[in-house]
C-alpha cells in the first residue's frame, strides 16, 4: 500500500484529506517465531529474544514478563545455593520446558486471531462479519482474556484438581472501577 490514495480510500468512511493529514503509512508483515532452544549453558533467552508474536491480543510484552517471572526465581534460587549440582541444572532447564509449550500454544492462537482480523478478501471478510454477528445475536460480547489464553500446563502448579489450576490470574478492578 505505497500510494496515499489507497490509504485515503480505506479511510474515506471516517476521514478525508480535507479533514486531516496523512503523516505516515506503512504495511507490516507480522511474524510468529519461537526459539527452539531457550538455554545454552549460562545464556538464557527471554521475551523478544525467545519469541516473536503478532500484535493481536496484546500478548508480546505479557509473554516476556511471564518468561522473566518464571526465570528470575530459579536463577536466584541457584545463585543463593539453595539447590546445587544436577538439581540446579534441572531447575534451570525447567524454564525453557515450562515456557516454550505455553508460548507455542499462545502463538498459535494469536496467528488464528490474526487470520480472522486481517482477512484481505472482501467477500470472505463480509462472510466473517455476518457469521460473527449471527453468533453474537447482534450483541457485542466481552470475552475475558482468560478464556482466550492457554492454560499453564507444566511447572509448579497446585497438585489437586481445581477449575482454576493453570489459568492466569484475572485482572481485578479497583473500588472506583479502574483496572
Amino acid at each position: 500500500m505505497a500510494q496515499s490514495e489507497e490509504t485515503w480510500k480505506l479511510l474515506s468512511r471516517w476521514i478525508t484529506p480535507e479533514d486531516g493529514q496523512l503523516w505516515r503509512q506503512a504495511s507490516y508483515r507480522f511474524h510468529a517465531l519461537v526459539a527452539a532452544q531457550w538455554r545454552h549453558g549460562r545464556v538464557f533467552l527471554a521475551g523478544d529474544a525467545a519469541h516473536m508474536q503478532p500484535p493481536f491480543l496484546g500478548q508480546g510484552m505479557c509473554q516476556g514478563v511471564r518468561d522473566v517471572a518464571n526465570l528470575c526465581w530459579k536463577l536466584a534460587t541457584v545463585q543463593r545455593g539453595e539447590v546445587q549440582g544436577r538439581a540446579a541444572e534441572a531447575l534451570l532447564d525447567s524454564y525453557g520446558h515450562e515456557r516454550q509449550a505455553h508460548v507455542r500454544e499462545l502463538t498459535g492462537r494469536l496467528k488464528a486471531a490474526g487470520a480472522i482480523i486481517c482477512e484481505r478478501d472482501l467477500a470472505k471478510a463480509r462472510a466473517r462479519d455476518a457469521r460473527l454477528l449471527a453468533d453474537c445475536a447482534g450483541v457485542v460480547k466481552d470475552t475475558p482474556r482468560q478464556d482466550v489464553l492457554p492454560r499453564l500446563e507444566t511447572g509448579w502448579l497446585m497438585k489437586q484438581d481445581h477449575s482454576g489450576r493453570g489459568t492466569l490470574f484475572p485482572q481485578p478492578r479497583m473500588a472506583d472501577g479502574r483496572l
